[in-house]
């Protein structure tokens, strides 16, 4: 509510209060904080990895558990920092070139089969699919294979 005095000739006559009716904000309010626990808990434990890059420059906004085990890194490592400060500058490189594709775009640009170094050193194989939101966008990948395979071709792992 707003209070106001009412002043006239120097003297305090009185005072104007004003109320709103804030219940509808209220329960708007209550919906959408429901509503954005029910997405952070289906991000949080969809059994892919699921995260958000700043269009502007590329930096992790968020990250979900399922990438923090499929990378070997946590989520405190990811966030604020780009692909440049986990991975080689080639596969950085493009990284960086399929967001910036996509960004520009705004049309889909999948990775089939792309392998991907982990925090331990090991290797595994990835494929994603990320759609553009203009501003910024959500990367799912799924994990193909693991490092563990006996020849280079992915096709001959089996896909999980």
């Amino acid at each position: 509510y707003w209070a106001y005095p009412v002043i006239k000739d120097g003297r305090k006559h009185g005072v104007v209060v004003t109320f709103l009716d804030i219940t509808e904000q209220l329960r708007i309010k209550g919906e959408l904080k429901s509503s954005k626990r029910l997405l952070d808990t289906i991000v949080e434990n969809i059994p892919a990895m699921v995260f958000l890059k700043r269009a502007s420059d590329l930096r992790f906004e968020l990250f979900n558990r399922a990438g923090e085990k499929m990378l070997g890194y946590s989520r405190n490592d990811m966030l604020g920092k780009n692909d440049y400060d986990f991975f080689s500058k080639e596969q950085a490189d493009f990284f960086t070139q399929k967001d910036r594709m996509v960004l520009d775009s705004h049309e889909v640009a999948e990775v089939l089969e792309e392998p991907i170094k982990t925090a331990d050193g090991g290797e595994k194989w990835l494929q994603a699919s990320p759609p553009s939101t203009g501003r910024s966008f959500r990367m799912p990948w799924a994990k193909l294979t693991e490092a563990l395979r006996t020849s280079n071709s992915p096709a001959a792992s089996p896909t999980c």
